[in-house]
């Protein structure tokens, strides 16, 4: 499997093809955001490719040291093969960032079925369970963490949470919709 940073054109279409399906509208940033993201350097857009076809993509906020898998997913046709879990390890293990979190719907709130699933996933393709969880935007998540060189606390994953969020989000936004869930 070949990761190769896209172009602004295969990320617009990947948009429009592939995030527009796979995610809620609700969950989607609009696409001109994605664009001035990557303009400013906080924004990378990986995909991965088997003998020239498009396979998976994987969005990231980049914050300085820290990242934040915002987008993930595997085209329809290719999905339960192994390839989500072997790009999944793949494009985190290349991520030159000392803390690199996922945000997974809470498995302890609503379709525990489905978020345990996708949990398991996370889980077993390297990720860690920190357990610390915050709302964000109305929604409960669980943070996630891929292992790099440094151990990192709860305390730890806060703050790199929240300074990602606060260096992406107006601070009235921010104050309004970013909020941790003490376990």
């Amino acid at each position: 499997m070949e990761l190769k940073e896209l172009t602004l054109e295969e990320i617009r279409g990947i948009y429009k093809e592939h995030l527009c399906r796979d995610f809620p509208a609700d969950e989607l940033k609009p696409l001109d955001r994605i664009e001035a993201s990557l303009r400013e350097g906080a924004y990378r857009c990986i995909g991965a490719f088997e003998e020239g076809a498009f396979r998976a993509y994987a969005f990231f906020v980049v914050i300085g040291d820290r990242c934040l898998l915002d987008y993930f997913g595997v085209v329809p046709s290719v999905r339960g093969k192994g390839i989500g879990t072997a790009f999944l390890k793949q494009v985190l293990s290349s991520q030159d960032s000392e803390m690199i979190l996922i945000e997974i719907e809470d498995p302890e709130e609503g379709e525990m079925q489905i978020r345990s699933r996708r949990k398991n996933f996370y889980i077993n393709a390297g990720c860690r369970d920190t357990k610390v969880r915050f709302t964000t935007f109305g929604v409960k998540f669980l943070l996630l963490e891929y292992p790099t060189s440094i151990a990192h606390s709860p305390e730890e994953i806060e703050e790199g949470y929240r300074g990602i969020y606060r260096a992406i989000l107006p601070r009235s936004m921010y104050e309004r919709n970013i909020r941790d869930l003490r376990v």
